[in-house]
């Protein structure tokens, strides 16, 4: 899954990184855009979904290209039932809960998701990338 920076994001990539601001992974159900923030998205449902914890310490230079990787497995809970719709998009915000946060960025699954009762969306090292083109 490779993703982009929104534009609040890459106003704030410096202190993204020199700050070791805690950021957060929440998955939606439709499609994220560059000026959308955390009240305009629909955002997973299920009563066991909570954002999870994420660290972005793979960061690499491709060209003129800022690549950033998880360095940490992220797992989702299992799910409560079967999920309504497909989990398609992923975000990186600074709030655990809540909407009054920033979304510093998004990108589309490679996969949409739809989990079943008892199911876990589990991303492995490196396999949420958000890439800032230079």
């Amino acid at each position: 899954m490779a993703g982009n920076f929104s534009n609040y994001g890459r106003e704030d990539i410096c202190n993204l990184i020199d700050t070791n601001k805690t950021l957060y992974v929440g998955l939606t159900t439709e499609i994220i855009g560059n000026t959308d923030d955390l009240t305009t998205i629909t955002e997973e449902n299920d009563l066991n979904y909570t954002r999870q914890p994420i660290s972005l310490g793979n960061i690499g230079i491709d060209g003129n290209n800022i690549i950033m990787k998880n360095d940490i497995v992220v797992e989702f809970p299992s799910y409560n039932s079967d999920a309504d719709n497909p989990v398609t998009y992923c975000f990186l915000t600074e709030v655990e809960t809540a909407t009054t946060g920033n979304i510093y960025a998004y990108g589309e699954l490679d996969e949409n998701k739809l989990p079943l009762t008892g199911d876990k969306l589990v991303f492995d090292v490196n396999n949420l990338q958000f890439i800032l083109n230079g």
